[in-house]
Protein backbone atom coordinates (compact mmCIF):
# COMPACT_ATOMS: atom_id res chain seq x y z
CA UNK A 1 0.00 0.00 0.00
CA UNK A 2 1.44 3.69 -1.04
CA UNK A 3 2.36 6.10 1.29
CA UNK A 4 0.97 9.25 0.31
CA UNK A 5 2.86 11.45 -1.76
CA UNK A 6 4.03 15.20 -1.65
CA UNK A 7 2.13 17.84 -2.70
CA UNK A 8 4.73 18.11 -5.83
CA UNK A 9 4.46 14.53 -6.67
CA UNK A 10 0.80 13.90 -7.07
CA UNK A 11 0.88 15.68 -9.90
CA UNK A 12 3.72 12.73 -11.68
CA UNK A 13 2.26 10.71 -14.06
CA UNK A 14 4.37 7.59 -13.02
CA UNK A 15 2.51 4.97 -11.38
CA UNK A 16 3.24 4.37 -7.47
CA UNK A 17 4.69 1.75 -7.04
CA UNK A 18 2.45 -0.31 -4.24
CA UNK A 19 4.06 -1.94 -1.09
CA UNK A 20 3.72 -2.16 2.01
CA UNK A 21 3.56 0.84 4.16
CA UNK A 22 6.05 1.41 7.28
CA UNK A 23 2.70 1.38 9.79
CA UNK A 24 2.76 -2.37 9.61
CA UNK A 25 6.74 -2.77 10.16
CA UNK A 26 6.47 -2.49 14.21
CA UNK A 27 5.20 -5.72 16.26
CA UNK A 28 1.92 -5.68 17.74
CA UNK A 29 2.76 -7.62 20.06
CA UNK A 30 5.00 -5.20 22.02
CA UNK A 31 2.27 -2.81 22.56
CA UNK A 32 1.27 -1.69 25.80
CA UNK A 33 -2.09 -2.86 26.81
CA UNK A 34 -3.83 -2.09 30.41
CA UNK A 35 -5.83 -4.72 31.61
CA UNK A 36 -9.60 -4.75 31.59
CA UNK A 37 -9.74 -6.22 35.53
CA UNK A 38 -13.41 -6.47 36.77
CA UNK A 39 -14.67 -7.65 40.08
CA UNK A 40 -14.74 -11.42 40.22
CA UNK A 41 -15.76 -14.17 42.66
CA UNK A 42 -14.18 -17.51 42.50
CA UNK A 43 -14.21 -20.59 43.89
CA UNK A 44 -11.80 -23.31 44.48
CA UNK A 45 -8.62 -22.51 45.89
CA UNK A 46 -7.46 -19.18 43.44
CA UNK A 47 -4.26 -17.42 43.52
CA UNK A 48 -3.10 -14.21 43.07
CA UNK A 49 -0.91 -14.42 39.22
CA UNK A 50 1.46 -11.14 40.55
CA UNK A 51 2.32 -11.91 44.21
CA UNK A 52 1.11 -15.72 43.67
CA UNK A 53 -0.34 -15.38 47.27
CA UNK A 54 -3.60 -17.02 48.33
CA UNK A 55 -7.14 -14.74 47.26
CA UNK A 56 -8.89 -14.67 50.86
CA UNK A 57 -12.55 -14.54 50.90
CA UNK A 58 -15.57 -16.31 50.30
CA UNK A 59 -17.20 -13.76 47.59
CA UNK A 60 -15.60 -10.91 45.00
CA UNK A 61 -12.34 -12.11 46.67
CA UNK A 62 -10.06 -10.43 43.54
CA UNK A 63 -9.90 -9.08 39.87
CA UNK A 64 -10.26 -10.67 36.65
CA UNK A 65 -9.25 -9.51 33.94
CA UNK A 66 -11.44 -10.08 30.98
CA UNK A 67 -9.69 -10.00 28.59
CA UNK A 68 -6.51 -11.97 29.43
CA UNK A 69 -8.31 -14.20 32.24
CA UNK A 70 -5.50 -12.31 34.82
CA UNK A 71 -6.54 -13.05 38.62
CA UNK A 72 -5.08 -10.65 40.80
CA UNK A 73 -5.96 -8.84 44.86
CA UNK A 74 -7.55 -6.10 45.07
CA UNK A 75 -4.03 -4.57 46.73
CA UNK A 76 -2.39 -5.98 43.94
CA UNK A 77 -4.42 -4.62 40.76
CA UNK A 78 -2.91 -1.19 40.46
CA UNK A 79 0.76 -2.58 40.16
CA UNK A 80 0.41 -4.88 37.57
CA UNK A 81 2.18 -3.77 34.46
CA UNK A 82 0.08 -2.62 30.98
CA UNK A 83 1.30 -6.26 29.81
CA UNK A 84 -2.13 -7.93 28.88
CA UNK A 85 -2.19 -10.49 26.78
CA UNK A 86 -5.58 -10.96 25.23
CA UNK A 87 -6.68 -14.32 24.48
CA UNK A 88 -8.64 -15.02 21.77
CA UNK A 89 -11.16 -17.28 23.89
CA UNK A 90 -12.17 -14.51 25.84
CA UNK A 91 -12.29 -11.78 22.38
CA UNK A 92 -15.38 -12.83 20.32
CA UNK A 93 -15.98 -9.96 18.63
CA UNK A 94 -14.09 -7.50 16.22
CA UNK A 95 -16.60 -4.29 16.63
CA UNK A 96 -16.86 -2.64 19.51
CA UNK A 97 -13.69 -4.54 20.98
CA UNK A 98 -10.44 -1.30 21.82
CA UNK A 99 -8.00 -1.06 18.95
CA UNK A 100 -5.42 -2.22 21.02
CA UNK A 101 -6.95 -5.63 22.09
CA UNK A 102 -7.45 -6.42 18.49
CA UNK A 103 -4.38 -6.52 16.97
CA UNK A 104 -2.82 -8.17 19.89
CA UNK A 105 -5.65 -10.92 19.70
CA UNK A 106 -5.49 -11.27 16.06
CA UNK A 107 -1.83 -11.55 15.66
CA UNK A 108 -1.36 -9.97 12.44
CA UNK A 109 -0.56 -6.53 11.15
CA UNK A 110 -0.69 -3.12 12.99
CA UNK A 111 -4.05 -1.85 12.56
CA UNK A 112 -7.10 -4.04 12.63
CA UNK A 113 -7.39 -6.99 9.84
CA UNK A 114 -11.04 -5.70 9.02
CA UNK A 115 -9.73 -2.03 8.23
CA UNK A 116 -6.39 -2.84 6.44
CA UNK A 117 -9.01 -5.01 4.11
CA UNK A 118 -11.66 -2.24 3.64
CA UNK A 119 -8.60 -0.10 2.72
CA UNK A 120 -7.23 -1.91 0.55
CA UNK A 121 -9.81 -2.72 -1.61
CA UNK A 122 -10.76 0.74 -1.83
CA UNK A 123 -7.36 1.32 -3.42
CA UNK A 124 -7.73 -1.49 -5.49
CA UNK A 125 -11.07 -0.32 -7.27
CA UNK A 126 -12.74 2.53 -6.15
CA UNK A 127 -10.46 5.37 -5.75
CA UNK A 128 -12.40 6.84 -8.95
CA UNK A 129 -15.71 6.14 -7.91
CA UNK A 130 -18.11 9.34 -6.96
CA UNK A 131 -19.29 9.90 -3.52
CA UNK A 132 -16.74 7.50 -2.02
CA UNK A 133 -17.33 7.94 1.42
CA UNK A 134 -19.96 10.02 1.01
CA UNK A 135 -22.86 7.59 -0.39
CA UNK A 136 -24.01 5.11 2.01
CA UNK A 137 -24.40 1.52 1.52
CA UNK A 138 -27.15 -0.98 2.09
CA UNK A 139 -27.84 -1.24 5.97
CA UNK A 140 -28.70 -4.80 5.77
CA UNK A 141 -25.90 -5.51 3.84
CA UNK A 142 -23.71 -3.38 6.05
CA UNK A 143 -24.98 -5.34 8.78
CA UNK A 144 -24.76 -8.46 7.38
CA UNK A 145 -20.83 -8.16 6.77
CA UNK A 146 -20.53 -6.93 10.02
CA UNK A 147 -22.34 -9.84 11.86
CA UNK A 148 -19.69 -12.10 9.31
CA UNK A 149 -16.38 -10.71 10.82
CA UNK A 150 -17.72 -10.54 14.24
CA UNK A 151 -18.19 -14.37 14.10
CA UNK A 152 -15.49 -14.93 13.00
CA UNK A 153 -15.35 -14.69 9.14
CA UNK A 154 -12.40 -13.85 7.48
CA UNK A 155 -11.47 -10.60 6.44
CA UNK A 156 -11.61 -11.58 2.98
CA UNK A 157 -15.19 -12.01 3.12
CA UNK A 158 -15.37 -8.19 1.90
CA UNK A 159 -14.15 -9.26 -1.68
CA UNK A 160 -17.56 -10.08 -2.17
CA UNK A 161 -19.14 -6.39 -1.18
CA UNK A 162 -20.34 -3.43 -2.73
CA UNK A 163 -17.79 -0.40 -2.84
CA UNK A 164 -19.92 1.56 -1.07
CA UNK A 165 -20.77 -1.35 1.74
CA UNK A 166 -16.93 -1.70 2.49
CA UNK A 167 -16.54 2.31 2.83
CA UNK A 168 -20.00 2.18 5.43
CA UNK A 169 -18.69 -1.09 7.04
CA UNK A 170 -14.82 0.56 7.74
CA UNK A 171 -17.05 4.49 8.91
CA UNK A 172 -19.62 1.93 11.50
CA UNK A 173 -16.26 -0.15 12.87
CA UNK A 174 -14.53 3.32 13.66
CA UNK A 175 -17.50 4.24 15.16
CA UNK A 176 -18.32 1.53 17.55
CA UNK A 177 -14.77 1.56 18.86
CA UNK A 178 -15.13 2.29 22.67
CA UNK A 179 -12.03 4.51 22.53
CA UNK A 180 -12.15 6.73 19.62
CA UNK A 181 -9.14 6.72 17.32
CA UNK A 182 -7.78 9.71 18.50
CA UNK A 183 -8.00 9.22 22.26
CA UNK A 184 -9.57 11.15 24.90
CA UNK A 185 -6.30 11.68 26.63
CA UNK A 186 -5.37 13.21 23.48
CA UNK A 187 -8.13 14.94 22.08
CA UNK A 188 -7.32 18.46 23.34
CA UNK A 189 -3.53 18.80 22.47
CA UNK A 190 -5.10 18.23 18.75
CA UNK A 191 -8.01 20.47 19.72
CA UNK A 192 -5.54 23.38 20.48
CA UNK A 193 -2.98 22.61 18.15
CA UNK A 194 -5.43 23.17 15.34
CA UNK A 195 -6.14 26.66 16.84
CA UNK A 196 -2.34 27.94 16.20
CA UNK A 197 -2.37 29.94 12.99
CA UNK A 198 0.90 30.04 12.59
CA UNK A 199 1.53 27.17 9.91
CA UNK A 200 5.23 25.44 12.18
CA UNK A 201 3.56 25.63 15.08
CA UNK A 202 0.51 24.16 14.32
CA UNK A 203 2.89 21.16 12.91
CA UNK A 204 4.69 20.99 15.65
CA UNK A 205 1.72 21.39 18.10
CA UNK A 206 -0.04 18.47 15.90
CA UNK A 207 3.19 16.44 15.87
CA UNK A 208 3.18 16.75 19.55
CA UNK A 209 -0.60 15.52 19.80
CA UNK A 210 0.30 12.48 17.62
CA UNK A 211 3.04 11.47 19.92
CA UNK A 212 0.30 11.27 22.61
CA UNK A 213 -1.73 8.05 21.03
CA UNK A 214 -0.85 4.67 21.88
CA UNK A 215 0.52 2.45 19.56
CA UNK A 216 -2.17 1.01 17.89
CA UNK A 217 -4.26 4.27 17.72
CA UNK A 218 -1.36 5.77 16.15
CA UNK A 219 -0.56 3.12 13.51
CA UNK A 220 -4.86 3.16 12.49
CA UNK A 221 -4.24 7.05 12.17
CA UNK A 222 -1.63 6.63 9.95
CA UNK A 223 -3.36 3.86 8.00
CA UNK A 224 -6.31 6.05 7.80
CA UNK A 225 -5.19 9.17 7.05
CA UNK A 226 -2.70 8.41 4.26
CA UNK A 227 -5.34 6.88 2.81
CA UNK A 228 -8.13 9.60 3.08
CA UNK A 229 -4.74 11.43 1.57
CA UNK A 230 -4.56 8.85 -1.65
CA UNK A 231 -8.56 9.26 -1.94
CA UNK A 232 -8.26 12.98 -2.39
CA UNK A 233 -5.60 12.53 -4.73
CA UNK A 234 -8.36 11.43 -7.03
CA UNK A 235 -11.46 14.48 -6.10
CA UNK A 236 -11.41 15.56 -9.82
CA UNK A 237 -13.17 11.48 -10.06
CA UNK A 238 -14.09 11.07 -6.79
CA UNK A 239 -16.00 14.41 -6.03
CA UNK A 240 -14.46 13.72 -2.52
CA UNK A 241 -11.75 17.02 -1.55
CA UNK A 242 -9.74 17.07 2.07
CA UNK A 243 -12.73 19.22 2.85
CA UNK A 244 -15.26 16.84 2.10
CA UNK A 245 -13.53 13.71 3.61
CA UNK A 246 -12.54 15.86 6.79
CA UNK A 247 -16.41 16.55 7.06
CA UNK A 248 -17.32 12.81 6.98
CA UNK A 249 -14.45 11.68 8.90
CA UNK A 250 -13.98 14.23 11.89
CA UNK A 251 -16.77 13.11 13.86
CA UNK A 252 -15.40 9.14 13.14
CA UNK A 253 -11.80 9.66 14.02
CA UNK A 254 -12.79 11.77 17.00
CA UNK A 255 -15.02 11.43 19.89
CA UNK A 256 -15.07 14.84 22.22
CA UNK A 257 -14.73 13.68 26.14
CA UNK A 258 -17.50 16.09 26.85
CA UNK A 259 -20.77 15.82 24.88
CA UNK A 260 -22.25 19.57 26.38
CA UNK A 261 -24.39 20.86 23.65
CA UNK A 262 -22.80 24.24 23.91
CA UNK A 263 -19.06 22.78 22.73
CA UNK A 264 -20.43 20.34 20.11
CA UNK A 265 -20.55 22.59 17.41
CA UNK A 266 -16.96 24.43 18.29
CA UNK A 267 -15.44 20.54 18.72
CA UNK A 268 -17.15 19.65 15.41
CA UNK A 269 -15.45 22.44 13.40
CA UNK A 270 -12.03 21.65 15.15
CA UNK A 271 -12.58 18.03 14.41
CA UNK A 272 -12.95 18.65 10.68
CA UNK A 273 -10.24 21.15 10.68
CA UNK A 274 -7.88 18.82 12.56
CA UNK A 275 -8.47 16.30 9.96
CA UNK A 276 -8.01 18.05 6.92
CA UNK A 277 -4.67 19.49 8.48
CA UNK A 278 -3.86 15.85 9.22
CA UNK A 279 -4.63 14.97 5.32
CA UNK A 280 -3.00 17.85 3.74
CA UNK A 281 0.06 17.67 5.64
CA UNK A 282 0.78 13.80 6.32
CA UNK A 283 3.69 13.61 4.52
CA UNK A 284 5.28 15.87 7.25
CA UNK A 285 3.13 15.16 10.38
CA UNK A 286 3.08 10.78 10.06
CA UNK A 287 6.38 10.20 8.98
Amino acid sequence: MPTCLKPAERNKNTRQTVRVSSFYEADAQTFEKKHAFKIHTYFGFPFCDYCSNYLWGLTQQGFQCQDCGMNVHHQCKDEVPDDCKPSKKRISKVFGVDLTTVVKVKDIDNIPPVLYKAISLVEKSGLNTEGIYRVNGSLDEVNRFKDLIDNNAHPDVLEKAELFVICSLLKQYLRELPMPVVTYDAYQAFIDANKFTDHEDRVAETKKAIRLLPDSHFHTLKALIEHLSRVSQSSKQNQMTTDNLSIVFGPTIFRSPELSPENMMTDLNHQKTAVKFMIDHCWRLLR
